[in-house]
């Protein structure tokens, strides 16, 4: 975009400089001859009225002793300059410096620009001004337009260099501004992108100018500042709450086992330990999500969920081959780069993979898709087991808490681990029961 105004503003640059040079050309040419033509007029005024104060013949010999005069005094020049002639009506030369036509004296009364040759004189342009002073004589009185060159070639050049000085100039600071401009946001960007990989200590550097990008950067360091603070207050009360919860949990499981070794009902005893386990596993996982989250590694970057999918296959297909279960992997040649944790996909993954094994009887077969959809990749492990009674998720976490345990009680926590783990990177879990057999998609946006 830079290149396009820098290169439109040289474009104006040159037009303007062009514009001033031929403006200046025509303003200098029409001073030049408006200055000649009314010096011309007081010289002909003035042998005007030298013919006009004397009659007859002494009128006429007054007029070509004026002229003679003129001509004298202006002959120090080796080309002529200004033309004083007295001409008869038949365009003979009665006196003179120069010589005339009929048709310039008869027919061109008033202003003339000709060229000299057209006078007997060197060529250029002048400009000459014919008066009649009665009926057959008239006066010729004409100058050389000598100065137009000149001020043309000495003004004209200089005003185009300060133009195009002054367009270079502006070009440099419009440089310096943009280059400033995009230092600016190339910094922010780089917020941005940190942000994005989940580094959230990461602040806009100081910048100056612009104003408005200035003002920009102060309430973007502010609202991280107070992202940060909150991320870290939750994090800290998450930690805290899931280790209190496990210690009273553990404590309770010990009262319990005491109880049992007193005489309460062994039944009731085991059942609720084995939740009280469950439910300690599950904070277990609350922690280890807490945990991974606030490690470096486990940042927000590019990684290729194909290969973290062909990882799990290669690790699970021995167990899968001595549970009697087929697993068939159905993956891409070319790579699915996506944004994310690639510690968190593997957890993802291998949880999937686990618990569709744990629903699917023996001599079945577990498929695992992963395809390209417009700008997103869908994930997809279907299985042959019973299937869900439900497809809410929540509620399938729900049932796996209750003590009559089946196969559809695996999809419950687990789910519930990658329900997170796809929402924490923009995407979305589908559940589908295909009678027979559950399919679990998981929709997660391209790296662009």
């Amino acid at each position: 975009m830079f290149r396009r105004i820098l290169l439109f503003n040289i474009l104006i640059t040159l037009a303007l400089a062009l514009a001033a040079g031929f403006g200046a050309m025509l303003a200098i040419g029409d001073s030049v001859k408006s200055a000649i033509k009314e010096d011309l007029q007081s010289e002909v005024a003035a042998l005007r009225s030298v013919f006009d104060e004397a009659e007859g013949a002494a009128a006429l010999a007054a007029v070509s002793s004026e002229i003679g005069r003129r001509v004298y005094s202006s002959q120090t020049a080796a080309i002529p300059h200004t033309v004083y002639v007295l001409v008869r009506a038949d365009g003979s030369t009665v006196v003179g410096n120069a010589g005339t036509s009929q048709q310039l004296v008869t027919q061109h009364t008033g202003w003339h620009e000709i060229d000299g040759d057209q006078l007997d004189m060197a060529p250029g342009l002048m400009i000459v001004r014919v008066q009649p002073l009665d009926g057959y004589f008239s006066i010729v009185v004409g100058r050389r337009v000598t100065s137009i060159n000149a001020l043309v070639w000495k003004f004209v050049p200089l005003l185009i260099l300060t133009v195009i000085v002054l367009g270079a100039v502006s070009t440099w600071f419009m440089f310096r501004l943009d280059r400033q401009f995009r230092k600016s946001i190339a910094q922010l960007n780089t917020v941005f992108n940190d942000v994005e990989s989940g580094v959230i200590t990461r602040r806009a550097e100081r910048i100056s100018q612009p104003k408005e990008l200035k003002q920009l950067s102060q309430h973007i360091n502010s609202a991280l500042n107070e992202l940060e603070r909150v991320i870290r207050g939750l994090d800290s009360v998450s930690k805290v709450a899931a280790h209190e919860i496990k210690r009273e949990l553990l404590l309770l499981k010990d009262r319990l086992v005491s109880h049992g070794e007193i005489g309460t009902s062994h039944n009731l005893i085991d059942s609720l330990s084995i939740e009280l386990d469950r439910t300690s596993l599950l904070v277990d996982h609350v922690l280890e999500l807490a945990r991974i989250e606030s490690t470096p590694e486990f940042l927000m970057k590019r990684i290729d969920l194909c290969q973290i999918v062909e990882r799990a296959v290669d690790l699970y297909q021995d167990v899968f081959e001595d549970a009697h279960v087929e697993l068939i992997p159905i993956l891409p040649s070319d790579a699915c780069m996506i944004l994310g944790s690639g510690p968190l996909f593997d957890s993802m993954v291998t949880n999937l993979l686990s618990n569709a094994l744990a629903a699917s009887p023996n001599e079945s077969c577990v498929s695992v898709t992963l395809a390209q959809k417009d700008n997103q990749f869908e994930l997809t492990v279907l299985d042959q087991g019973p299937g869900v009674s439900t497809l809410d998720v929540s509620e399938l976490a729900q049932q796996g808490r209750s003590a009559t345990r089946s196969r559809e009680e695996h999809h419950g926590f687990g789910l519930l681990h990658v329900q997170a783990i796809t929402l924490r990177h923009g995407g979305y879990l589908k559940l589908l029961n295909k009678h027979p057999g559950l399919s679990i998609s998981i929709t997660i946006p391209n790296a662009q």
